[in-house]
C-alpha cells in the first residue's frame, strides 16, 4: 500500500489539473448551472422554468516544469512497484517550479429559475479548495522527491529564492440575477451579477522574508533563511473537519475561520439578424471571483529563523515542533494573533462565440488573472481556449484546445453532455501522451422540472415551431395566413 501510495501522490503532484471553468459543457445554451460560473449574464432567456442542480466535482492543478512518464506511472501503479523519480517525472529547462492546485471543487444543490424570458434567478452552493506554489528550485524539488539521489551539487547557492505558497478552503452560497437590459431589432445586451457569501474553513500561507542559501553536503542541508507561516490550523488538526455532524457543519459555516463576500459581474451582446434561428454572434465579458475572506478565528503566525545547519532527524524532519529549538539551528518566534485576508483568484473572462451552421457553434474563450501571485490569496494563470462545439438541448459535445500561460503548453480535451447529466476534461492529453504537464476531470447534472411557456410558445423544446399570422391587406383576420418560424432562444 506504501508503493501505490508514493506513486499516486507522484501522479497527484505532476499531473496539473489546470481548468477549473467545465469549458467543454460550460460554453453550452443548455447547461446553466455550468456557464453562470463563466458569465453570470448567460442564465437568462434559458428554455427551462426550473432546473435543480443535483451535483458536480472538478479537480484541477498545473504547473510549469514537471511532466509525467505516463507509461511508467502507470506500470509502477497497476505492478505495485515503487516510482523512480528520476524516471517518472519529465522536467524541462525552468529554474523554478510553480504550482497551481490542486484545485478541487464540489456543486452541492442549487437550481436556476427562468421568471420570465427576461429575468432569471439562479442559487448555487460549492466547496471549494485552492493551493498554489510560486518559486520553488528545481533542485529543491528533486531533493524533496528523491533525497538518496542528491549530491552536493544538485542545489547551488541561492537556489530557493524567495517563495510563498497558500492553500485555502472554503465554501459558498450565491445568488445570481440576470436580464435583458436592451432589446432592439438583432441587438440584444443582457447582464448578470452574482453575490456569494463565504465561509473560510482553513487557510495555510508561507511566504520566504529573503534569498535563501540551501546546499547539500554529506546530507546535511545548511539553511539561512526566514519564512513567515500563518494558519487557523495550529492545534485544531485533531477536531479537523470533525467526527460529528455538529464539527463538521461548524468548519463548513466558516465557524472555525473566517468570513467573507464575494461577486462575479457579466455583460453579454448578441447579434442575430435571424428571426428563424439562433443569434449569429455573441461576445460576453465578465470579472469572476472578487472578493475576499476575512480569517479571525484561532489565527496564528510562527516566524521561522533558520540560521545555522541541521541534519535529518528519525523521521526526516528538519523542524519538529512549534517552538521547539535546536542550538544555533532553528528560532521560531511566535507572532501576534491578527486577521488574515486570503483573496480569490480574480479573474476576467471572455468570449467571441459564432454560430456556423444549425447546432454547429465555435467559442474563442479568454481567461485572464487579475489577482496578484505575491499578494496573500489565489491567483490563477492565464490561458486562450479554442472551442468547437455542436448543441442541440438532448445533447452537446465539444473539444476545447488550450493555451496555458503557465505550462506553456497546448492542452486539448472532450466535453459532452447527455440532456442534463455531463462528463468532460479539459486537458486529457496526460493519458495519451508522455511528458505533458496537465490533466482535468470534471463531472455532473441536473433535472428540469418545468418547461418556459411565453405566448404559446413552448421553450423545453429544442428549435420549436413559432407560428405567427400576417394580416393581408384587406382582409379580416379570419384570412390571415400563417407563416412558421424557428424560434432560436435558449
Amino acid at each position: 500500500m506504501k508503493k501505490i501510495g508514493t506513486t499516486l501522490l507522484c501522479i497527484v503532484l505532476s499531473s496539473a489539473i489546470y481548468a477549473q471553468h467545465y469549458i467543454g459543457v460550460g460554453v453550452s445554451d443548455f447547461s446553466p448551472a455550468n456557464s453562470v460560473y463563466l458569465n453570470p449574464a448567460s442564465i437568462v432567456e434559458y428554455p427551462d422554468r426550473f432546473t435543480l442542480d443535483l451535483f458536480a466535482v472538478n479537480a484541477a492543478v498545473d504547473n510549469n516544469m514537471l511532466g509525467l512518464n505516463t507509461g511508467y506511472a502507470f506500470n509502477s501503479f497497476f505492478s505495485q512497484t515503487a516510482a523512480n523519480s528520476s524516471k517518472l517525472f519529465v522536467t524541462n529547462k525552468k529554474d523554478q517550479l510553480s504550482v497551481t492546485g490542486p484545485y478541487l471543487e464540489a456543486r452541492l444543490p442549487g437550481f436556476t429559475w427562468s421568471i420570465s424570458p427576461t429575468q432569471s434567478i439562479a442559487v448555487g452552493t460549492r466547496l471549494r479548495m485552492f493551493y498554489q506554489f510560486n518559486g520553488i528550485d528545481k533542485g529543491v524539488f528533486e531533493t524533496i522527491v528523491n533525497p538518496e539521489g542528491t549530491t552536493e551539487n544538485t542545489i547551488g547557492d541561492n537556489a530557493l529564492g524567495k517563495f510563498d505558497a497558500t492553500m485555502n478552503t472554503w465554501s459558498e452560497i450565491g445568488i445570481t440575477n440576470a436580464g435583458v437590459a436592451y432589446n432592439r431589432g438583432a441587438h440584444k445586451i443582457k447582464y448578470g451579477v452574482t453575490l456569494r457569501y463565504l465561509n473560510g474553513i482553513s487557510y495555510v500561507t508561507a511566504a520566504s522574508k529573503q534569498d535563501t542559501t540551501y546546499y547539500v553536503a554529506n546530507k546535511v542541508f545548511a539553511v539561512n533563511n526566514n519564512v513567515l507561516v500563518g494558519t487557523n490550523l495550529f492545534g485544531r488538526l485533531g477536531d479537523y473537519p470533525g467526527g460529528n455532524a455538529g464539527t463538521v457543519s461548524s468548519w463548513l459555516l466558516g465557524n472555525n475561520g473566517g468570513h467573507g463576500m464575494g461577486a462575479d459581474v457579466g455583460v453579454e451582446y448578441e447579434y442575430n439578424p435571424y428571426e428563424n434561428d439562433r443569434y449569429l454572434f455573441r461576445i460576453s465579458a465578465a470579472v469572476t471571483d472578487i472578493g475576499y475572506i476575512n480569517y479571525v478565528v484561532n489565527n496564528r503566525s510562527v516566524l521561522y529563523k533558520q540560521i545555522g545547519g541541521a541534519t535529518k532527524d528519525s523521521a526526516n524532519m528538519y523542524i519538529t515542533a512549534i517552538g521547539y529549538k535546536l542550538p544555533g539551528v532553528t528560532v521560531t518566534e511566535m507572532m501576534p494573533p491578527k486577521a488574515a485576508q486570503i483573496y480569490l483568484p480574480t479573474t476576467l473572462i471572455t468570449h467571441v462565440d459564432y454560430h456556423m451552421s444549425k447546432d454547429y457553434f465555435v467559442d474563442l474563450l479568454f481567461i485572464g488573472n487579475l489577482g496578484k501571485k505575491d499578494e496573500t490569496g489565489n491567483a490563477i494563470y492565464s490561458q486562450f481556449t479554442l472551442t468547437p462545439y455542436y448543441d442541440t438541448k438532448a445533447f452537446g459535445f465539444a473539444f476545447p484546445i488550450s493555451y496555458s500561460f503557465l505550462s506553456k503548453k497546448v492542452k486539448t480535451g472532450v466535453g459532452a453532455r447527455f440532456g442534463k447529466f455531463f462528463i468532460g476534461s479539459d486537458d486529457m492529453l496526460l493519458l495519451f501522451m508522455k511528458g505533458q504537464q496537465g490533466a482535468n476531470i470534471y463531472m455532473g447534472g441536473s433535472v428540469s422540472l418545468g418547461a418556459m411557456q411565453v405566448h404559446g410558445l413552448n421553450m423545453n423544446i429544442h428549435r420549436p415551431k413559432l407560428k405567427l399570422h400576417f394580416k393581408k391587406k384587406n382582409k379580416p383576420c379570419s384570412d390571415c395566413e400563417p407563416v412558421m418560424f424557428n424560434w432560436g432562444g435558449r
